[in-house]
């Protein structure tokens, strides 16, 4: 009756033992997948911060030069203007037109 109550409980044991030892593996794989991930979600959100930071900045830099550009072109049309009513030479008008072109195909480029 003792020997079978020992091995009841060897048996028993064994068994909470190997449980245990699948338990624990299977929470160490979850752990080590999840730090990965992490990791991965770490990178790639590291990796989007910063090209929204560059374009942020193009943009910035598209936007300033724009406005420079629309600056040039109203001075351009203002002279252009100034000239076309002073009607002094054909010559000046010309040249002051075709600044203004180029002004318009520097800001919409």
């Amino acid at each position: 009756m003792m020997e079978e109550m020992d091995s009841t409980a060897k048996l028993i044991r064994q068994n909470a033992d190997n449980m245990e030892s699948k338990c624990l593996d299977a929470l160490n794989t979850l752990y080590s997948e999840k730090r990965k991930a992490r990791k991965l979600y770490q990178e790639e959100h590291s990796r989007i911060l910063q090209q929204f930071t560059h374009l942020s900045d193009e943009v910035s830099r598209k936007k300033s030069e724009y406005q420079k550009y629309l600056e040039l072109y109203k001075l351009s049309r203002n002279k252009f203007e100034e000239h076309y009513v002073k009607c002094k030479s054909f010559n000046i008008i010309f040249s002051y037109l075709k600044h203004i072109i180029k002004e318009c195909f520097l800001m919409y480029r």
